[in-house]
């Protein structure tokens, strides 16, 4: 029986020798070999020399990680795999086009391969409207996609209001881990200045509250922004989120910003960025490519898995009393009586 199975994929051309790391579907035949589109175009020299010269699979590679999140490759080959538990949040930042939402895009779909719903749900925010229309339908949705300042400080309330229920439930069934459960909530906010714009200090507040106490219940940040400045990626965000990612920025200024340090001004090329977490230092990486379709494919994939999945929070985001209709609670969380 033949299966579709997305796994990490290096790829070289042979003509002008440009690397690429990405996220590619291979089939596993009946015999278990691996087969794979072989040699495809070169990005960039445009000629069909790009050949497929290593892989892995990162769920065998990787089963001690609850959510591993594979930010990259280093110059000497070297994988930097996280898991987004242990982060237990990431900030991104970077100019437009160097590879913010490439990654973002790699990161759901990763993440999706490898959970059900009933372990991993997100939470999409998207104030510009282009950026996650691709996953509307995608049964691991924890709400509708959110795009008007209204609706996300609703749901992000909505989150503190979980995040409260989770303390208030571990407390009661004497639970001290989070992976006992294995039930994880990720909100992924792209471009949060614009909603900084909208709703001022309240958002920042208010996310720097969730992030405070979010890794010790499974509620983890993923944000991104094109605008670097003390006013965006405050000091009072960034003690509560240490994991950042920089891709290229117009000024040391802003690096020094986002990272603490300079280095990310002097990117030159599309997805490389600079990774920094609590455990490490800075080091520069390129990240995973995915392509456009390999993501429709992977949402199709999962409808077809999970066809009966319905939305935790309705589509009703007028009102907090609207929102906090449905919960994790109503789900029966790891299995653990309501």
């Amino acid at each position: 029986m033949k299966r579709i199975l997305t796994i990490n994929v290096f790829r070289q051309c042979l003509n002008c020798g440009y690397e690429r790391f990405e996220l590619e579907e291979v089939i596993i035949g009946d015999n278990n070999q691996r087969t794979s589109s072989g040699f495809i175009i070169c990005p960039k020299c445009n000629g069909r020399h790009f050949a497929l010269v290593g892989y892995r699979d990162r769920r065998k590679a990787h089963k001690d990680m609850n959510l591993p999140i594979v930010f990259g490759k280093t110059s000497n080959g070297k994988e930097v795999i996280r898991d987004l538990v242990r982060l237990p949040h990431l900030l991104i930042g970077g100019l437009t086009g160097f590879g913010k939402s490439v990654f973002l895009n790699s990161l759901i779909c990763s993440l999706v391969q490898n959970n059900p719903p009933e372990h991993l749900r997100f939470v999409l925010m998207d104030p510009k409207g282009v950026e996650f229309g691709a996953y509307a339908k995608l049964p691991h949705l924890y709400s509708p996609v959110i795009f008007r300042p209204e609706q996300c400080m609703t749901m992000l309330r909505y989150v503190e209001a979980e995040e409260e229920r989770r303390l208030a439930m571990f407390g009661e069934k004497d639970v001290r881990d989070i992976s006992d459960f294995k039930n994880y909530l990720v909100v992924v906010v792209d471009e949060f200045s614009d909603y900084i714009l909208e709703l001022d200090d309240a958002f920042v507040s208010t996310l720097s509250r969730i992030a405070a106490i979010g890794g010790s219940v499974g509620v983890h940040l993923v944000l991104s922004t094109s605008r670097i400045d003390v006013k965006n990626v405050t000091d009072e965000l960034k003690a509560n989120i240490p994991s950042r990612l920089a891709f290229r920025v117009c000024r040391k200024e802003d690096s020094l910003t986002l990272l603490d340090e300079v280095g990310a001004e002097d990117l030159l090329v599309r997805g490389d960025a600079l990774f920094k977490d609590r455990d490490s230092e800075v080091v520069q990486l390129q990240i995973p490519y995915i392509y456009d379709e390999a993501v429709t494919r992977i949402v199709d994939s999962a409808i077809e898995q999970y066809p009966e999945r319905e939305l935790v929070v309705g589509h009703s985001l007028t009102t907090v009393e609207n929102v906090i209709c449905r919960s994790f609670g109503h789900i029966n969380i790891g299995g653990v009586p309501d």
